[in-house]
């Protein structure tokens, strides 16, 4: 009975207490603060820039090896979600009986990500006679000043416009500024 007595007057205290479950306060842990790390920055494609490319010569029809391809490089990029350029190239191919040749081309990049643009080049070529020649070229930022890359140009040396040679080529670049 001492029991029961105890239990009724612990119960008849906390009642009359005036505290009821209502009145607790939840925990609520602090907000956690998420400091951004800043991203690395892109490579910024607008500027000058020179290089040199090395490749291969490779005839179309009948289709093979023709001979290598070593050139200078110079031109300048501006833009940024489109990347509008202009680029010359002087060098030289047929390395067992050296021909000059330059290069005078339009250029028209697409970012994709930080650091690699996708582009078409246009132009023309100058061996002796004058060709038009396009093609296509991916392009990587190194760092903040280098960038490789690799295209293809197909020449149109026939007056009909079937295309005589293609070009493979891979170059190194450094670019100016900033």
């Amino acid at each position: 009975m001492k029991k029961l007595l105890s239990a009724v007057a612990v119960g008849a205290a906390v009642l009359s207490s005036g505290a009821y479950a209502a009145d607790i306060q939840p925990v609520i842990p602090a907000p956690v603060v998420v400091v951004p790390v800043p991203a690395a920055p892109g490579f910024d494609w607008s500027r000058l820039y020179v290089g040199a490319v090395a490749g291969a010569w490779i005839a179309v029809d009948p289709f093979g090896f023709s001979d290598g391809r070593a050139a200078g490089v110079a031109g300048v990029t501006f833009g940024e979600r489109v990347l509008f350029g202009a680029e010359v190239q002087v060098g030289l191919y047929d390395f067992s009986s050296p021909t000059f040749e330059a290069f005078a081309l339009a250029r028209v990049g697409v970012p994709v990500g930080d650091r690699v643009q996708v582009l078409a080049l246009g132009g023309i070529n100058y061996d002796g006679d004058i060709d038009p020649v396009a093609g296509l070229g991916v392009e990587i930022g190194l760092g903040d000043r280098l960038s490789i890359r690799t295209d293809a140009l197909v020449y149109w040396g026939d007056p009909t416009f079937v295309p005589t040679y293609v070009t493979v080529a891979g170059g190194l670049f450094f670019y100016f500024g900033r």
